[in-house]
């Protein structure tokens, strides 16, 4: 993920480990760094500074109601939607 994708909002992985952060703010700092002000799941504000060579390691997630993706869906599919929500997560 290019650090000019971190938008206001956005669900990223790979800024702490372990879990996604929602994105509360974005100040560059020149055009190879910005200043990054997020939230953790568990309601923590908290702030870093990411780099060009943080790239490699940031994903962008997307949450995705389930209910709303079996609705009309082949019954197998739905099937195999609940039973791996986790793979349906992340996109690169």
């Amino acid at each position: 993920m290019k650090l000019e994708d971190i938008k206001n909002g956005a669900n990223v992985a790979g800024v702490v480990p372990n879990q996604s952060v929602e994105v509360v703010s974005v100040d560059w700092i020149g055009d190879q760094a910005l200043n990054l002000v997020y939230r953790i799941p568990g309601g923590s504000v908290s702030e870093t500074t990411l780099y060009r060579d943080d790239e490699h390691r940031l994903l962008e997630c997307f949450l995705v109601h389930l209910h709303t993706l079996i609705d009309g869906m082949n019954p197998r599919i739905a099937t195999l939607a609940w039973r791996y929500p986790a793979q349906a997560m992340f996109k690169s």
